[in-house]
C-alpha cells in the first residue's frame, strides 16, 4: 500500500472535518475532479470548492474512512476506500 497516498488522504478528511474547505482544495490540482457514489462528477477547483462548501453547509461534517488499496507509479496513483458519512437528516450513509 502506497503510504504517501494514503497519508494525502487522511490530511483531506483532516481539513473537511475542521470546516477547513481552503485545505481541502489544497489537495487538489487545477484540472481535479470530484466524484462519489451516485453524486455527479464536479471537474475544476472552483467548482470542487463550491461543492465541499455546499456539503459543509448541508451539515456534513463527519465522514470516516478505511483505505483497502493505493498504489502509485510515476506521476499515477490511485486510492480506493470505503467511508461513511453522518448526515443530519438521515443519520449515517455508507458507500
Amino acid at each position: 500500500m502506497n503510504r504517501k497516498l494514503v497519508d494525502a488522504l487522511d490530511s483531506w478528511f483532516k481539513a473537511y472535518d475542521n470546516g477547513d474547505v481552503e485545505g481541502v482544495i489544497s489537495h487538489h490540482t487545477a484540472d481535479a475532479s470530484l466524484f462519489g457514489n451516485g453524486a455527479s462528477r464536479v471537474d475544476g477547483q472552483q467548482a470542487i470548492k463550491q461543492t465541499i462548501q455546499g456539503m459543509l453547509d448541508s451539515g456534513l461534517r463527519h465522514i470516516t474512512h478505511q483505505v483497502t488499496e493505493a498504489e502509485a507509479r510515476e506521476d499515477m496513483g490511485y486510492l480506493l476506500a470505503s467511508m461513511s458519512l453522518e448526515t443530519p437528516a438521515t443519520g449515517q450513509i455508507s458507500a
